[in-house]
């Protein structure tokens, strides 16, 4: 009976840890990497959230609102040199479009991003200047009212959604009840009671960051814990998983049609790169099922699937890698119920129902419209 059970319990930890083969023992065969674009000024309607308006308003003057700042660009660069030390093996020396395939939201940051970080991979030189050259290369990008990744400018039923978490009061978020106090005194904000605002202000203090505007007084002391409750006030905005398709289902589609394509033997680009927004690279984590949750996309962030060969058996395996920030070892994640390598059909069993096509978002977007006051960048 003994070694009934002890066969049980190892055919379990197999089941959970996609086959115990090592991902030391697989060759990296493609990558598809999602990115929150560069530091970027804020936009006009959130300036009124600072500490100091008058200051921001001016100091956006240098990049137009919502575009890369000077640190956007140094932050992207260096998100590029990233993925040329990770991925360099599937890349030529030089451009080559067979390569690598860049899809941008058609938003500039996210474009400017994508335009800079890609020169990183390329270019010779360690660091960002504003005297290197932009290298041209092709990229893609989908129209804003055809956009599947953009719910927040065509899916009402996804802001409907987003505007009514805003109000909600999570009884989780009460450890943070002081900190809401302490800040609805000096904001225009009345977070005791609308505590998932507190995102709006995050935001703001991040761009307000991005320009070059220290923070000061209160919203200075508490930047710290101010980060860190954002990293759950996310979970409630974003992470409801019947809204999740609406932001990633999409790019989850194209990655298992990517996928298969490869495996059947096609040739295509091996490094797909989607500059796209915080609600992108957090949606698409979240849809994966890979854990930890990391929280609140920063700046360059990126979320990656990385589809892997056995050497031994020739399987081909999922392996989820989230970077906060350029620069840092990146995280190797965990597919829930299937561990930190998946094999591929075990992954396409788990989340390929979670996935969307247009034709399906178009239609389960529908949805009463109305103004929203804030954007989501």
């Amino acid at each position: 009976m003994y070694f009934i059970y002890l066969f049980l319990i190892c055919l379990c930890i197999k089941q959970l840890n996609g086959n115990f083969e090592s991902i030391d023992n697989m060759d990296v065969v493609m990558v598809f990497m999602v990115n929150r674009h560069g530091d970027s000024a804020p936009p006009k309607e959130e300036i009124f959230l600072s500490n100091n308006p008058f200051l921001l308003n001016k100091m956006c003057q240098k990049y137009g609102y919502e575009q890369l700042t000077d640190s956007g660009r140094s932050r992207s660069y260096a998100y590029g040199k990233d993925i040329r030390i990770r991925y360099g093996t599937l890349l030529s020396p030089t451009y080559n479009p067979s390569d690598i395939y860049v899809q941008c939201t058609p938003i500039d940051r996210t474009i400017t991003t994508a335009k800079v970080a890609v020169t990183g991979i390329y270019c010779p030189q360690d660091t960002w200047s504003p005297d290197i050259d932009l290298i041209p290369f092709e990229y893609a990008q989908v129209a804003e009212d055809d956009n599947c990744n953009m719910p927040w400018k065509n899916c009402p039923k996804y802001m409907q959604h987003f505007n009514s978490a805003l109000k909600t009061r999570p009884k989780k978020l009460g450890i943070f009840e002081s900190l809401f106090v302490e800040l609805s005194k000096c904001i225009s904000l009345d977070l005791t009671r609308f505590p998932l605002e507190l995102y709006l202000l995050y935001d703001l203090n991040n761009a307000q960051l991005a320009v070059g505007l220290p923070l000061s007084g209160l919203q200075a002391k508490l930047w710290d814990k101010i980060q860190k409750c954002v990293d759950v006030v996310v979970d409630f905005l974003f992470g409801d998983s019947e809204y999740l398709a609406f932001a990633a289902g999409y790019l989850l589609k194209d990655f298992f049609d990517t996928v298969d394509l490869i495996i059947s033997g096609e040739e295509m680009p091996r490094v797909r790169m989607y500059s796209g927004h915080e609600i992108n690279v957090y949606s698409l984590l979240a849809l994966c099922g890979a854990t930890p949750r990391q929280g609140a996309p920063r700046y360059c962030s990126s979320f990656t699937l990385e589809l892997r060969k056995s050497r031994n058996s020739g399987k081909y395996f999922v392996v989820p890698v989230y970077s906060h920030k350029p620069g840092e070892p990146p995280l190797y994640l965990e597919i829930e119920g299937c561990g930190s390598a998946c094999e591929y059909d075990s992954f396409k069993n788990l989340a390929y129902s979670k996935t969307i096509d247009r034709s399906s978002y178009k239609k389960k977007c529908k949805g009463k419209s109305f103004f929203d006051k804030f954007s989501l960048n």
